[in-house]
């Protein structure tokens, strides 16, 4: 998939206003000079009028099968004349085509390509060995992953030949730039950014970047000191989108993909409780729209137990709000869209409606 997206994009690359003249020309040139050689080779080689424009691309790239040639003096040098235009024509193709190639190579490398992805996670920043252990984080979500880095930075991918899935994007990230190369814009779908700046200013610079590009994509900001958090939540009017979680990327990454639970898992930590699982895996399962059958929280609870599993809250959304419960009655009845959060070695894939 990622090959087929690269010749994609190679392609349009080379459908450029010069490479379309020169295409032109060498085709207009073959319908130019085909009644010429029909003129001459009609009679004694119909076989190479019929099929002049396999004998033109064959013969025009010197490749010569030997299968069709022209028997008269007349198509010989119309043959002559043709080869001596149309092979210095197609040599100016092959060399557009590997120019075009090793500037494309170049700036995906270097991270000032302009990116086509949909439904895709945004890594803001770049920090050697914390980002490394982000990104595989988010690759066992099967999604591709950009990570957009100062270009002051970082000039060059630096994981090129580690993960082919994961891409590159280099520019100032206080601009909205990198992130439209990034396609961190609505009409691509982001799934969402994290934002992990050297500092907390920095996080908050790139933050109203971020956001003039995109109001509504899910924001994970990784802070170095959670007092900030409240000052981050005040660049947005959409502050229920943007989730502060401390500097641990397995946090980040589940706050990602799991909107809410970083700042779940905060919470549990700042009010003296504590998560246990064999890895602290933390994760969200959001009950369907339209739940067909009722749940409590008793069953729910038990329905985990019985897989290994512990509940430790619930989330629902009021308003445009997240609100998150760790003390309900367990036979409180859930509601369609509410979470569930619950930590266990691995994700769940069964479900219990």
């Amino acid at each position: 998939m990622l090959l087929f997206d690269q010749i994609r994009k190679l392609a349009a690359q080379l459908l450029n206003q010069r490479m379309r003249t020169l295409f032109l020309l060498y085709f207009g040139w073959m319908l130019f000079t085909w009644p010429i050689m029909a003129l001459f080779e009609w009679r004694a080689n119909p076989d190479l009028v019929k099929a002049y424009w396999y004998f033109y691309d064959v013969a025009g790239k010197t490749i010569g099968f030997g299968d069709l040639s022209p028997k008269t003096f007349g198509g010989r040098l119309t043959y002559f004349v043709t080869t001596s235009i149309s092979l210095p024509i197609f040599a100016l193709i092959l060399t557009k085509v590997g120019v075009a190639f090793i500037e494309y190579r170049r700036k995906m490398r270097m991270g000032t390509q302009q990116l086509d992805l949909t439904d895709h996670f945004v890594i803001a920043g770049y920090t050697p060995g914390y980002t490394e252990q982000l990104v595989g984080q988010l690759r066992s979500a099967n999604t591709r992953i950009v990570v957009c880095a100062p270009s002051d930075q970082l000039q060059e991918n630096p994981f090129p030949d580690t993960w082919s899935d994961v891409h590159f994007v280099s520019g100032d990230l206080g601009l909205a730039d990198p992130y439209l190369r990034a396609c961190l814009d609505a009409k691509h779908a982001p799934l969402a950014v994290i934002i992990n700046g050297n500092d907390d200013l920095v996080t908050q610079s790139w933050l109203l970047a971020v956001r003039h590009v995109n109001t509504a994509v899910h924001v994970v900001a990784v802070l170095r000191d959670m007092r900030n958090a409240p000052k981050l939540q005040m660049v947005s009017q959409h502050d229920h989108e943007i989730e502060c979680v401390d500097a641990d990327p397995g946090v980040a990454a589940r706050s990602a993909r799991y909107p809410g639970i970083g700042e779940a898992m905060s919470e549990i930590a700042y009010t003296g409780g504590a998560i246990h699982g064999d890895d602290g895996n933390a994760y969200l399962m959001t009950l369907p729209p339209e739940l067909l059958n009722t749940l409590t929280v008793r069953e729910i609870v038990v329905w985990l137990m019985e897989r290994g599993a512990g509940c430790f809250g619930f989330q629902e959304t009021v308003d445009g709000d997240r609100r998150r419960v760790f003390t309900w009655s367990p036979d409180t009845i859930l509601r369609s869209g509410m979470g569930v959060f619950y930590v266990r070695p691995t994700e769940l894939t069964e479900r219990p409606w």
